[in-house]
């Protein structure tokens, strides 16, 4: 039998689902001249966290100030 490898193909644990639909946020993502995975910029947690953060952060401000 064959392994399916990639991993757009293979079944994702919810884990998983769930980290590559938060790295959709990420506003920080590099520009990358070539495609990474037929994708045109590398978004990784990190900058999911820090995009997710900024965003509270701008919520509690606006809060605060209307």
């Amino acid at each position: 039998m064959r392994r399916v490898t990639d991993i757009k193909y293979s079944k994702l644990s919810k884990w998983r689902i769930c980290k590559k639909r938060f790295k959709v946020i990420d506003m920080f993502g590099n520009q990358i001249n070539f495609t990474h995975k037929y994708k045109d910029t590398f978004k990784t947690m990190e900058g999911a966290v820090l995009t997710f953060l900024i965003y509270i952060a701008l919520t509690v401000v606006a809060g605060l100030y209307i």
